[in-house]
């Protein structure tokens, strides 16, 4: 009856104006009856279910939901914070009578998931609404607040922004995933979230809904993360990406080129006598290749900076949905045995309760996002001065100077009072001065009271009674993400030292494992646990090699170098390193060590010195990988007493040999200019 009203109300609003003034001035003109709340009942709660979600820790969780049309079919729409961590969902008009859902999906971006309907239960969708909501209509919401009956509210739109309604009808827990309707029973928002009062504040009536205009398609939708290793999943694939844009945008050249020529500035400027001609024939090489590759991209540097800058803005955004991954996962054995369980020998000293991974995720994620802004602002700073940097310009490096000598007298750091740095500033003064000074806080920390490190344990994690604040966190802390996928290599590390090589190989034989790092040193350890040396000689070959161009999108850094020196010391130098493991493992671990100090070439650092070394075929003729290990020896002797070799000397015939300083350079992550 309702709905024939309204039909013929439209109807008779499209009368001509002068048909409608008629009927004014004679005084027959009707107002459209007011559809009354029972009407709007019937026509809408046939449609809205009770949703009960039991999740994979047994808790039970309640909310409300809507049979609605996506793309062309059938779904129930609900919350996402409703089910997410769910291993069963029911759904039905009462508490007594639910049927358990197919299946679900959630939304990464939006509070919202679509539940499948089950085959015996019928329920005829709600119609969306497609016209524009207006601030101070009327609204109802339908649901089961706090799990009682189904129930109706009425209220108004009190605001409203581009993807939320704001409502004043009211709501409960219980509430949430239910449908907020207008006075034609169409619906027009899926209830979200209620107000809560404080001890400071009061807040009454203020709810809020996710416009139905914003409800994505349905395959945006994903399979629910229920796993720790799911949600590792979707990191791994999320840093994969990023990876793949920073290095088509050439980012990382770009930021590198930047600072090359900012440093090569400075170093130029401060010397007495000026750089060998080798080394500056090896600078302008190095910063034409990167601005080649740059060039090839976006034209000129000038552009690249631009375009660079703002798609890294862009992507702070991306990494808004990451930490909700985590949400929905509860304690399993796993994440058990990461997070919670027995630790052998201090390997693991990080305690952390599950429900703490998603807060922490996002206080180091808002670390990433802070230094992607830094980066932004640096790569515009350096483009924009770049002229004066290779030039020189002695007005501006002297500023550059006085400031940097001014936090010298700040203890080398400067400092500031949040985890971004305030560039709105610029707008009130834009002045050179104050772009310096912005320029130099992107590499500041936040202002601590305390040692940062001495209440923490490894990777910013509290111990055990202790929580970490937003500014412990961001002065030392902002690799939590980086932290969470390297979780095998950290069992499979355990698990050898235990003796089960078994397991250990079981860590890092999953999909993941191999995708993020191929891990050849951890299997270098396998095999030499089990007295493989050969095998194990390869893989530390082979993680080698692969390592170099290993890229962390989080720092826009190239982490491989560093891990070489690293991984040089563990396949050479590692006798305390598995003391702990059981006696027959590690008496081939011993074992190993001394293969592999006596293997190949490695010899002739004991009896030539490095010049003689440099000049004998059988050095030029070894793989990179025998070339650092012999360097590696080299650098060994000139730190040991009584060897006749110092480290000056070592450094100083090592860059009268070019392979030699090629090959100490990719050891050490040195600059392309060393």
């Amino acid at each position: 009856m309702g709905g024939i009203l309204i039909n013929s109300w439209r109807t008779w609003k499209r009368a001509s104006f002068s048909v409608a003034a008629l009927l004014t001035l004679v005084g027959c003109a009707k107002s459209p009856r007011e559809v009354e709340p029972a009407e709007i009942w019937e026509m809408v709660s046939p449609s809205v279910v009770r949703v009960e979600a039991t999740l994979l820790d047994g808790e039970q969780v309640q909310g409300s939901g809507f049979v609605c049309e996506v793309d062309g079919k059938k779904y129930i729409l609900s919350n996402r914070h409703v089910v997410l961590g769910a291993k069963e969902i029911r759904v039905g008009h009462s508490q007594n009578k639910l049927t358990p859902a197919p299946g679900y999906r959630v939304s990464p971006k939006f509070d919202l998931t679509l539940i499948d309907i089950p085959q015996e239960v019928y329920l005829a969708p709600i119609k969306r609404r497609t016209t524009e909501l207006r601030t101070g209509e009327r609204v109802y919401v339908i649901g089961f607040p706090l799990g009682l009956n189904k129930s109706i509210t009425q209220g108004i739109i009190s605001s409203q922004t581009d993807q939320l309604a704001q409502f004043d009808a009211p709501i409960s827990s219980g509430s949430s995933g239910g449908p907020l309707v207008d006075k034609d029973g169409l619906v027009i928002g899926v209830v979200m979230a209620g107000s809560v009062s404080s001890a400071r504040e009061f807040a009454q009536n203020l709810n809020f809904a996710i416009k139905t205009s914003y409800i994505p398609k349905a395959d945006t939708f994903k399979d629910p993360i229920v796993s720790f290793y799911d949600a590792w999943r979707e990191i791994v694939d999320f840093e994969g990406k990023l990876i793949d844009f920073l290095q088509d945008q050439r980012a990382i050249e770009l930021h590198e080129f930047l600072m090359n020529e900012l440093g090569w500035a400075f170093t130029v400027s401060t010397a007495k006598d000026g750089p060998p001609n080798n080394v500056v024939e090896a600078f302008q090489k190095s910063q034409s290749e990167l601005r080649q590759k740059i060039e090839t991209k976006h034209g000129t540097v000038a552009q690249a900076a631009k375009t660079v800058a703002s798609n890294l803005r862009a992507k702070i955004s991306e990494l808004e949905t990451l930490p909700d991954l985590f949400i929905g996962i509860r304690d399993q054995g796993l994440l058990r045995e990461f997070l919670l369980g027995t630790r052998s020998n201090g390997l693991f000293r990080a305690q952390v309760e599950v429900g703490e991974i998603a807060p922490l995720l996002k206080i180091s994620l808002q670390h990433v996002q802070a230094r992607y802004e830094d980066t932004a602002y640096r790569i515009e700073f350096l483009a924009e001065n770049l002229s004066k940097i290779i030039d020189r310009e002695p007005s501006f490096i002297s500023k550059l100077k006085e400031y940097r000598a001014e936090l010298d007298k700040l203890e080398g750091e400067p400092a500031r009072d949040a985890i971004r740095v305030p560039y709105k500033t610029l707008l009130k003064d834009s002045s050179e001065n104050a772009k310096i000074r912005l320029f130099f806080l992107t590499w500041a920390k936040l202002k601590t009271t305390k040692d940062p490190f001495q209440n923490y344990a490894p990777f910013g994690i509290p111990r055990p009674g202790q929580k970490l604040t937003a500014d412990d966190a961001y002065a030392q802390f902002g690799k939590f993400e980086t932290e969470l996928i390297e979780m095998f290599q950290m069992l499979a590390e355990a698990a050898l030292r235990g003796g089960s090589v078994e397991k250990a190989i079981g860590y890092m034989q999953n999909e993941l494992s191999r995708r993020k790092y191929p891990s050849y040193d951890m299997a270098g350890f396998f095999a030499a646990g089990v007295g493989d040396f050969q095998n194990a000689y390869s893989c530390f070959e082979k993680e080698f090699n692969q390592s170099f161009e290993r890229i962390n999108p989080f720092t826009l850094e190239n982490d491989g170098q560093a891990a070489r020196y690293v991984l040089m010391t563990q396949a050479a130098k590692g006798e305390n390193y598995y003391s702990h493991c059981q006696k027959e493992l590690q008496e081939n671990i011993d074992n190993w060590f001394k293969y592999i100090l006596t293997k190949g070439e490695l010899g002739l650092a004991e009896t030539l010195s490095p010049q003689e070394i440099f000049a004998t075929k059988a050095f030029q003729g070894l793989s990179e990988f025998d070339q650092a290990r012999i360097l590696f020896r080299l650098k060994e002797k000139a730190q040991e007493q009584g060897t006749g070799l110092s480290e000056s000397k070592l450094i100083e015939q090592v860059h009268m040999d070019p392979l030699a300083r090629k090959v100490y350079r990719r050891l050490l992550g040195l600059p392309p200019w060393w």
